[in-house]
Formats: structure tokens, sequence, C-alpha cells
């Protein structure tokens, strides 16, 4: 039977697409993966912006666009992260429900373990998991038996893999002040490694990364936190000052921790 010019065309029309340039296949796949880049990348940054200006709103509205991205194999273990940076926010939210903080604290804890499943060697996401873990068994002694062990493995994990990166030395140095010197507490090293960190060159981001940004205002600005409460006034009046000048609109240190620093200072 002969083909009509109208079955002739289409079959011309098929065999040409199912013949396209791989390299325009590759091209398109690209499209996509930058296209969920810039996603990550947009719910990071508001995320950021939110936690600057005490934006609980903000925060849950970036955790939403983050958590589309779970399930993308190229950025979900970013994705996840940032999501359990925005609960470690979330649960610090004023006069929060403790039943709530504990529900956010298990959900960022679930999103970074998955996290270290497909990256294990994200020293970022391991000392943020270790400092989950931490924050969890304060708010539910019972769990230590479960979250104890992983919290351990995991910060040792991202000294080994981190020792240089400012953000894991932060987050040991906020677990060893507030640990208990029978668990492994130890205040005296703990301000020694706020100061390590402080001093650190901060990791320099690739302008196209997903991955995590914050840190050079937080090691100061949690630093003048641990200070005030070790009694080192002074000090932390000059390290929330210098938060200040690399984010100048951090609402945390501007209208909370330094006012309350510096009527600490006056008081002396």
């Amino acid at each position: 039977m002969r083909m009509s010019s109208l079955q002739l065309a289409a079959t011309v029309a098929l065999a040409l697409l199912s013949t396209l340039p791989a390299q325009e296949r590759v091209s398109e796949q690209a499209e996509a993966v930058a296209e969920s880049e810039d996603a990550c990348r947009s719910a990071r940054d508001q995320l950021m912006r939110a936690i600057y200006a005490v934006d609980f709103d903000g925060m849950r509205a970036a955790r939403k666009q983050l958590v589309k991205l779970f399930e993308n194999p190229e950025l979900g273990a970013d994705a996840m992260y940032h999501a359990a940076h925005a609960d470690w926010w979330l649960s610090r939210e004023a006069g929060i429900d403790p039943r709530v903080k504990g529900e956010r604290l298990d959900r960022a804890i679930a999103a970074l373990s998955r996290s270290v499943e497909i990256e294990a060697e994200s020293a970022d996401s391991q000392a943020l998991l270790a400092w989950l873990c931490f924050l969890r068994i304060g708010t539910a002694p019972q769990m230590a038996r479960e979250l104890g062990p992983r919290q351990g493995m995991a910060m040792e994990i991202a000294l080994e893999l981190g020792p240089d990166n400012p953000r894991v030395v932060l987050l040991d140095a906020m677990s060893l002040f507030s640990l208990p010197a029978e668990h492994g507490g130890d205040r005296e090293k703990a301000l020694s490694r706020f100061k390590e960190a402080r001093e650190m060159p901060m990791l320099e981001s690739d302008e196209k990364s997903s991955g995590p940004i914050w840190g050079r205002a937080e090691v100061w600005g949690e630093s003048g936190l641990y200070l005030m409460s070790a009694g080192k006034v002074k000090e932390a009046v000059a390290a929330l000052e210098h938060a200040l000048e690399i984010q100048p609109d951090w609402r945390m240190v501007k209208d909370r921790a330094l006012p309350r620093a510096r009527r600490m200072l006056e008081e002396k």
C-alpha cells in the first residue's frame, strides 16, 4: 500500500525527532538542572534574608520551596540541608510550644540524615546534624540513648572532613559550651574554639553553588551570645558589634543581643 503524502510527512517528522543530536538533548538536561539550581539558590537566599530579619513566616515559605527539591537527584542533599537550617531557626521562635519545637527538630534531623546518606562527605551537613541531635536531646533527654551516639559520630566526621571550616568549628564550640562536663563539655575549650572560628577565613562559596553561605556574621554573633553567658561581657559586645558590621540587618543581634550585652556592661 502506498503512503499518502500526509502519512509520509508524519513518518519523516517522527524520524527526524528520534534522531535529534545528542548535544541538543544534553543541552535540554543542562537547562533543567540550571533551573533547579536557580530555584535552590533562590530559596536559600530567601531563607537567609528571613533569618536576618527574624521573619518566621519568611523562613517557613523558604522551607516550603526547598522541600519541593528533596527528590531532585542533583540538588536534593543541598535542599535538605537548607530546610534543616530553616527548622533550626524555626525551633528558636519565641514562645514556641515544646511539642512543636521537638517536631521541628525531628524534621530537621530526618532531612539531614537523608542528606548525609547522599553526600556523606559534607562536613557542613554532618556538623549541623550533630548540633540538631544535641538540641533534640535537650528537649527530650530520653532520646539521648538514640541520638547521643549519632551526635558524637556526626561531629567526629565533620571535624575530620572540615577542620578548617568555620561553620563546623562554630557548631563544635557551641556543643562543647553547652554539654555538661560529665558528657564531654568544656567551656574553656569551647571559648577557645569560638576564637578559632572567628579567626578562620570564611570559605568562599562559588556563585553558582547551591550550598551553605551562612557563617561570616554568625561566627561573631553566636560567639557573642556564648561570651555573654560566660560573663565575658566586654568581649561579647565587641563580637556582636563586629557581627553587625558584617550583617547590619541582623535583627536578633541589633534589636536583642547587643542592647542586652551593652546594658550588662553598663551595670558591671
